[in-house]
C-alpha cells in the first residue's frame, strides 16, 4: 500500500517539464507571430479602405461639377465666357462663399442655371438668371489635411469635406517648396493636349484632378497612399 500510495503521489520529472516548457515556448511564439501578422493586415486592409473611401467620395461630385461647368455671357449669342478658376479671382456673379473659401482654393467651377418657367419665346438673354459655383479647396483640420467642397446657387450654400487623407506633400511644388494645391488640377483639349484651365478659346474638354491620400494614422510598415486621377469631361464648348 506505500508503494502504491507513493507511485499516485509522482510529479513531473525534470525531462517532462523541460520538455513541457520547451514546447509552450514554441506554441507561443508561433500564435504571437500570427497575431502580429493578423494586426498588420488588418491595420492595413483599413487603411486602404479608408484611402479608397476618399477617392469614391470625390468621384461622385466631380464628374457632376465638371459636366456643368460653363458660363455663358448673356447675350444673343450666348458666348461663353471664363467659367474655371484656380489661383486667380473667381468670374464676376459668383457667390462669395465659393468665390473665397474656407481654405486654399484647389479649383472652382461655375455654370449657369436657367429656370424651367423660362418661355420658349423669351429672349436668350433673360436666360442668364442664376449662376452656381463649385470650389474645391484644402484646410487644415486638426493634423489632418482635407480636401472639401462648397457649392454655391440658388441662395444657398453648402460646405463638405470630400476627402479627410489628403498627403500635404503631393499639394506642395517640388520645384519650389511652396503650397500650391492647383498643381493637381489640369485641363486639356479635345486631342488630349493641355491647355488653360481658365481659358474659352478653346474652352477644356476636361479636367482633371489628382489626389494623393494617405492614413497615417495607421502604422502601415510600407504605406505610400493611394494615388489617383479624376478625370471628366466638360458639356460645354
Amino acid at each position: 500500500m506505500l508503494t502504491a500510495r507513493r507511485s499516485w503521489d509522482d510529479g513531473f520529472t525534470l525531462i517532462e517539464l523541460v520538455i513541457t516548457v520547451t514546447i509552450m515556448s514554441i506554441v507561443t511564439v508561433a500564435i504571437t507571430g500570427v497575431l502580429f501578422q493578423y494586426l498588420r493586415v488588418s491595420n492595413e486592409s483599413s487603411a486602404r479602405l479608408n484611402e479608397s473611401t476618399d477617392q469614391q467620395f470625390v468621384s461622385a461630385y466631380w464628374q457632376q461639377d465638371v459636366s456643368s461647368a460653363g458660363l455663358r455671357a448673356g447675350t444673343p449669342s450666348l458666348a461663353l465666357r471664363p467659367s474655371v478658376w484656380k489661383s486667380g479671382p473667381a468670374p464676376s456673379g459668383v457667390a462669395s462663399a465659393c468665390a473665397s473659401p474656407a481654405g486654399t482654393t484647389v479649383v472652382g467651377l461655375a455654370w449657369n442655371d436657367y429656370p424651367s418657367t423660362t418661355p420658349s419665346t423669351a429672349p436668350e438673354a433673360t436666360w442668364d438668371a442664376t449662376i452656381s459655383a463649385a470650389v474645391y479647396f484644402t484646410k487644415t483640420v486638426g493634423t489632418r489635411t482635407e480636401l472639401w467642397r462648397t457649392r454655391c446657387g440658388s441662395g444657398s450654400t453648402t460646405s463638405t469635406p470630400v476627402a479627410h487623407l489628403i498627403d500635404p506633400a503631393s499639394l506642395t511644388d517640388p520645384a519650389t517648396g511652396m503650397l500650391d494645391p492647383t498643381r493637381i488640377v489640369s485641363c486639356a483639349k479635345d486631342d488630349g493636349s493641355t491647355t488653360s484651365c481658365t481659358g474659352v478659346s478653346p474652352f477644356p474638354s476636361t479636367i482633371s484632378i489628382t489626389l494623393v491620400v494617405q492614413d497615417t494614422g495607421k502604422a502601415v510598415p510600407s504605406g505610400t497612399g493611394y494615388t489617383s486621377t479624376l478625370t471628366a469631361e466638360t458639356r460645354q464648348g
